[in-house]
């Protein structure tokens, strides 16, 4: 597993963290924004080295998180779109 991976299933785990758990702070809709957001850009700022350097899990687990938000379809479908 790369660095860059590693990073992203953080990101993408403490986003999953603060989707699930926003009834108990209202922050967490503003951190599990910036966490899916800093995760898409990980991904999508060298879409070639993105899609050798990560497995095709973490990439359709992203794009579950960005639906399982409510509000970031058009991500998910965009990033769905890109790797497969």
């Amino acid at each position: 597993m790369s660095a860059a991976e590693f990073k992203l299933r953080k990101l993408i785990d403490d986003g999953t963290f603060y989707i699930s758990n926003a009834a108990e702070d209202e922050t967490y809709h503003e951190k599990a924004k910036d966490c899916l957001n800093e995760a898409e850009t990980i991904l999508l700022e060298n879409t070639r080295e993105s899609y050798m350097q990560m497995s095709a899990e973490v990439i359709v687990k992203l794009a579950e998180v960005s639906l399982l938000s409510g509000k970031r379809d058009e991500s998910a479908e965009r990033i769905l779109d890109i790797f497969f």
